[in-house]
């Protein structure tokens, strides 16, 4: 499975609601979704044809409405095109939508908009650091120059200050229920991580959504694709060996939660260290992001998970689980970090 991170703020929200009413003065009520995501390799949008979604970078939240308008319209043209001729590329009719659309044909405008607010923004925010200075004329000719700037480039107020903000990732969805086994697994992930996890539900799928910051949130989705070709590995080997133990998924769900258990106890031995510490206040940071920013006017339901117990396959499980380990790498923070060792 594909996992996207999307950025959510109040900002993000606000912006994506107000480029989906110009798209619909534009093409009428039918068009893509637009979300805000940390995109990769300099990309400023991405017209995601499998999702049928307008992603737009997270570093165009602070810029003009009028950049991060002319990117998502670029976008919105590469949806009409690929509706009308079923291609994604540059082409000749790219460009004649661009031109019905009143957009620019490439982003080059648009990200030399970006990196020049942005360094703009940058020198601000060290200028006010400057403001604090104990020498009172280097103090106001910093803040002279805060007031200058933000006249001359029409800062916002909160362009200067980190606006609260959380990314999230839907880790599993399924047209029908979620299996025992595919809970035990984000679970797994989510303690080594900190994530906050919640479980989603729409007309046509279920699935569990992670909620942190980025590299939380790429390292949880490798976890789960790895602990899970981990576990499948030795399951195999298992229901060779005892095939009535492990018949059909109790035997499965119940050598999963053995797993499970036992990573939550190793984290529980390792609470009283720094890592412990700061994995906790990783935590509780995550979960309030989660229920201020994305659930402040819903209640959150944790529903436990319920299935036929095999003794034998959870204490195989719990074994496993005390030994089991991941390589080296596993952390955007570097080589040197190390999970579930």
């Amino acid at each position: 499975m594909e996992r996207i991170i999307y950025l959510y703020s109040g900002r993000a929200d606000s912006l994506s609601r107000r480029i989906e009413e110009d798209f619909t003065e534009l093409v009428g009520p039918i068009h893509p979704k637009v979300f805000f995501s940390p995109l990769t390799d300099g990309l400023l949008g991405l017209y995601e044809s499998s999702r049928g979604c307008i992603f737009i970078s997270d570093g165009l939240i602070r810029q003009p409405y009028d950049t991060v308008r002319q990117v998502a319209i670029h976008e919105l043209a590469h949806w009409r095109n690929h509706v009308e001729t079923g291609s994604l590329e540059h082409d000749a009719s790219f460009r004649r939508w661009c031109r019905a659309l009143g957009c620019d044909e490439d982003h080059s405008k648009a990200r030399i908009a970006v990196i020049h607010r942005s360094g703009v923004i940058d020198k601000v925010r060290k200028l006010k650091s400057l403001s604090s200075s104990p020498f009172e004329a280097e103090s106001q000719a910093a803040m002279r120059k805060v007031r200058q700037l933000v006249v001359q480039y029409s800062l916002e107020e909160a362009d200067e200050d980190d606006e609260e903000s959380i990314c999230w990732c839907d880790l599993y969805e399924s047209s029908r229920r979620i299996a025992s086994s595919r809970q035990r697994l984000c679970q797994m992930a989510a303690l080594q991580t900190g994530v906050y996890l919640v479980q989603t539900r729409t007309v046509a799928t279920v699935g569990i959504r992670a909620y942190g910051r980025r590299g939380e949130l790429e390292v949880a989705s490798y976890l789960v694709d790895v602990l899970h070709s981990t576990i499948e590995q030795e399951l195999q080997d298992r229901r060779r060996r005892e095939p009535d133990k492990y018949r059909g998924v109790t035997g499965t769900n119940s050598f999963y939660d053995g797993v499970y258990t036992a990573l939550r106890q190793r984290k529980e031995a390792e609470a009283g260290d720094d890592v412990g510490y700061a994995l906790s206040v990783v935590e509780r940071d995550n979960e309030r992001l989660t229920r201020t920013l994305v659930y402040r006017d819903r209640k959150l339901v944790t529903r436990r998970t319920r299935h036929r117990y095999e003794p034998g396959a959870f204490e195989d499980g719990r074994e496993f689980g005390h030994s089991i380990q991941i390589r080296k790498g596993v952390s955007k923070d570097g080589p040197d970090t190390l999970l579930l060792t």
